[in-house]
C-alpha cells in the first residue's frame, strides 16, 4: 500500500478504499496512508473500508499514526473521514485520544463503523473522548458499533 500512497496525485479530492477482502492494511496500511496525507492537501473525503479477512487488524498504533497526521496540519481540508472495519479493531481508549482531538477542524462528516465483538472499546471512558474532542462544525455523525 505504500507504494500505491505515495504515488496518488495530489490534486486528488476523494480516495475511497473498499478493503473488503484484504488481509494486509491494518495498522501499516494506515500508517502508509498517514504518511501520504501531506501530499494529498485537496483531499475533501476519505473513507476506508476493510473487511473480514484482516490478519493483522487495527490497533491503537495505527489509528495513532492518523492522528499524529492530523496533529501536524495534513488533511485541514477533509470534510468528510469514514473509516469501517469489520473485523474486531484492538482499540482502546487511548487509540480514540490519539485520534478524535486531532480530526480536522473543518470535518463536517464523521462515519465510524466498527464490529466490536469482543465488546472492548464501549466503555463510557473510551466514548466520553468523542464528546471533548469533536470539530465544532461537524454536520454529520454516524457511530456503528456491532
Amino acid at each position: 500500500f505504500a507504494a500505491l500512497f505515495r504515488r496518488l496525485p495530489g490534486s486528488l479530492r476523494r480516495l475511497r478504499m473498499m478493503l473488503r477482502s484484504c488481509s494486509s492494511f491494518g495498522d501499516g496500511g494506515l500508517a502508509a496512508l498517514s504518511a501520504a496525507l501531506p501530499g494529498l492537501s485537496k483531499l475533501e473525503e476519505l473513507e476506508l473500508e476493510c473487511g473480514n479477512d484482516m490478519t493483522g487488524g487495527v490497533t491503537d498504533a495505527g489509528v495513532a499514526s492518523l492522528g499524529q497526521a492530523f496533529q501536524a496540519g495534513c488533511g485541514a481540508g477533509l470534510l468528510k473521514l469514514s473509516l469501517s472495519f469489520s473485523s474486531p479493531p484492538q482499540l482502546s481508549g487511548a487509540g480514540w485520544a490519539a485520534l478524535v482531538p486531532y480530526l480536522p477542524r473543518g470535518l463536517q462528516c464523521l462515519v465510524l463503523a466498527f464490529n466490536l465483538s469482543n465488546k472492548r472499546d464501549l466503555s463510557d471512558a473510551a466514548l466520553s473522548v468523542f464528546s471533548h474532542g469533536l470539530p465544532g462544525g461537524l454536520q454529520e455523525l454516524d457511530f456503528t458499533f456491532d
